[in-house]
């Protein structure tokens, strides 16, 4: 999400090199970059408010849809668990969002094992 901030130009900064020692990072040090556990955010208020399933590439007008790296790197990982995570159809041939620098970092500081 830095990344896709970064790239509206706002002036906002950010703190790489915290970000990459900080205790979120290092919850999730037991599994390799963009397959952390889900929080499930359902809860409270929020899960009022209802859920929608979504159709990727299935949007009619003008979309600008894309995958991030992370979506590959989770279905890579949860590949023959007993219940694997799975992402919504349509996304096979969808672009891939560029990875920024901090994402970089990271993935390459938690490899997949």
């Amino acid at each position: 999400m830095i990344e896709q901030v970064r790239s509206h130009h706002l002036g906002l900064t950010f703190d790489d090199k915290y970000l990459n020692t900080s205790n979120v990072i290092t919850l999730i040090m037991g599994k390799p970059w963009g397959c952390a556990d889900y929080v499930d955010t359902a809860t409270g208020i929020w899960k009022f408010g209802g859920t929608a399933q979504r159709t990727p590439g299935k949007y009619t007008g003008t979309v600008n849809e894309s995958v991030h790296h992370s979506v590959d790197a989770r279905l890579d990982y949860n590949r023959g668990n007993l219940n694997p995570w799975t992402a919504p159809p349509g996304i096979a041939g969808m672009d891939r969002d560029p990875l920024g620098r901090l994402e970089e970092e990271l993935k390459n500081k938690y490899p997949r094992k």
